[in-house]
């Protein structure tokens, strides 16, 4: 997959490249500056990545003015190109340029004469390692090698899953006498990198093995401590898991910084590693994880203590109202088992006392668990002035499916706001009990339009005929986004017209012609066509 930075040039950018490239005699271009620095200026300020590909020949130039202009953009332009996303720059690379005899038939004989004074020059002999030809690629390698910057560490990890196997050898040598703690910070930068090579079928396990045992040295501790608060999450991710191992770094500071962080597989990896890693600590957490925003994580701690016999009924009651329906439905069971007492009537007892905490919880523990005779305290609450409880209150009465309450649900299809609406919509259309045109008719009495759009994708799951007369009638609205979506469906209804053979009926037909007649100026011409001669052939 290519990356939005390498994903291509933009049509002004093009134009400096194809001036580069032009009719003009290359050793014009290749010996003199004339008017290549001003272009190559130009394609620096445009700050595309992608140019990297067109502007390594350029690297190669005989003049040393050219030659040094387009590395000093390359170094620039790789600098804006995130390291995990070198493989796709490594794949732009390979690409041939079957006019440019100095790149493309660059020799392994050469490497020795590119230089390696500058980062700008390191970082473009990095690159040369991406060249198609295996033995350039080698040589390559072999004085990235020599070299003592950490610049050229991302270089020479991604030929460890080099097709050719004497360039993987000569990258996992150099790789080897890198391994020293001063290049630790590099290898850290770049573990995102290596979490995309992971799933190369020619990467080695022996190589993460490699940099784990690296990062575990009591020496790369404070880059250890760096790695685990920068931006990137892959990264995070490895040094957390590296850190509880290292000598340097107490393992209750490395849990309690990743049960911090805003990355939910770290927090998930820290309260799953605690049990091992922190026994003693293991209630203490368990509870910590149980507040835990994100529901895998109270997973964790419902089946901690379910697993636990002797733990309290208070320590699970909590799980009652868990947001999760499937951890609240296994807690339901848990309490009923532990002390053989139906969980609706905790749910009863919270809505009759007025809690407002976590009442939306309440009225859907108590539809799941409790009875049609509960329709009449649970409905009560349709009177709340929060949105999310009277959104609870009506799936909970679809639920229980209780019966009367379809003139108070049309009610608040009218008047109350779209996730309501749509709610009530839903459980009057489930139920059959309105007809779907008399669910419409309120949609669109309601003063907020997003309801009609709301209540309007709904209506697909109507008959076939009743829904292309729902889609032609909004398709002619005046609220643009609605019309939008009307015609959308019907494209869709067109589509799908031959995978049902239900025939319409004349007043079925006459009602379909009817609308489409007013709304023939709206509709595309061709859909407009295809609908005529289905209705009119359906008339016959």
């Amino acid at each position: 997959m290519r990356t939005p930075q390498l994903r291509g040039l933009s049509p002004s950018t093009l134009d400096l490249v194809k001036k580069l490239y032009g009719r003009r005699a290359l050793f014009q271009r290749w010996n003199r500056a004339d008017d290549t620095i001003a272009i190559l200026e130009q394609i620096s300020e445009a700050n595309e990545p992608a140019a990297i590909r067109d502007l390594m020949p350029f690297g190669l130039a005989r003049s040393e003015e050219i030659r040094a202009k387009a590395r000093t953009i390359i170094l620039r332009l790789f600098a804006q190109v995130p390291i995990e996303t070198l493989p796709s720059l490594d794949e732009s690379l390979r690409q041939s340029w079957a006019n440019l005899e100095d790149w493309y038939g660059l020799r392994p004989e050469a490497i020795d004469s590119l230089g390696q004074n500058t980062d700008a020059d390191r970082t473009f002999l990095g690159l040369v390692t991406s060249h198609r030809n295996g033995y350039v690629r080698a040589a390559a390698l072999r004085a990235l090698e020599a070299d003592s910057s950490d610049i050229v560490i991302p270089f020479v990890l991604i030929r460890l899953v080099d097709w050719v196997s004497e360039v993987r050898f000569a990258a996992e040598r150099a790789v080897q006498e890198k391994l020293r703690p001063e290049y630790a910070r590099a290898f850290v930068g770049c573990l995102g990198l290596i979490d995309r090579l992971t799933t190369n079928s020619r990467f080695r396990a022996v190589y993460t093995h490699w940099l784990d045992a690296l990062l575990t040295r009591a020496e790369c501790a404070g880059t250890l401590r760096e790695g685990m608060a920068v931006l990137s999450r892959g990264i995070r991710r490895h040094c957390y898991r590296v850190a509880v191992e290292n000598p340097a770094l107490t393992v209750d500071d490395v849990i309690e910084q990743a049960i911090g962080d805003p990355d939910v597989i770290v927090r998930k990896w820290a309260y799953t590693a605690s049990r091992s890693l922190l026994p003693a600590s293991e209630e203490a957490l368990r509870l910590r994880a149980a507040e835990d925003p994100y529901g895998p994580i109270r997973r964790i701690a419902f089946d901690a203590f379910a697993a636990n016999p002797s733990a309290r009924p208070e320590d699970v009651m909590p799980f009652l109202f868990d947001r999760s329906a499937a951890i609240r439905r296994d807690c339901q069971t848990e309490i009923s088992n532990r002390i053989g007492k139906s969980a609706a009537e905790f749910y009863r007892t919270r809505i009759q006392n007025h809690s407002s905490k976590n009442a939306d919880i309440s009225v859907l523990g108590l539809a799941e668990t409790g009875t049609r005779d509960d329709a009449v305290m649970i409905a009560a609450l349709l009177g709340s002035r929060s949105a999310r409880v009277r959104r609870a209150v009506v799936r909970a009465l679809r639920i229980l499916a209780a019966n009367g309450y379809e003139a108070t649900l049309l009610r608040v299809v009218s008047s109350d706001v779209p996730s309501v609406a749509r709610e009530a919509a839903f459980a009057l259309l489930c139920s059959r009990a309105v007809p779907a045109d008399g669910v419409w008719a309120e949609a669109k009495k309601n003063g907020d339009r997003r309801v009609r759009s709301g209540v309007l994708k709904l209506l697909k799951n109507a008959g076939k005929w009743q829904q292309l007369q729902f889609f032609l009638e909004a398709s002619a609205d005046s609220d643009l986004n609605l019309s939008e979506l009307a015609i959308g469906m019907l494209s869709a209804w067109m589509q799908n017209s031959n995978s049902s053979f239900v025939q319409p009926s004349t007043t079925d037909t006459e009602m379909s012609l009817r609308p489409l007649e007013s709304v023939r100026r709206c509709l595309p011409a061709p859909l407009v066509h295809q609908l005529e001669f289905i209705l009119q052939t359906a008339a016959k």
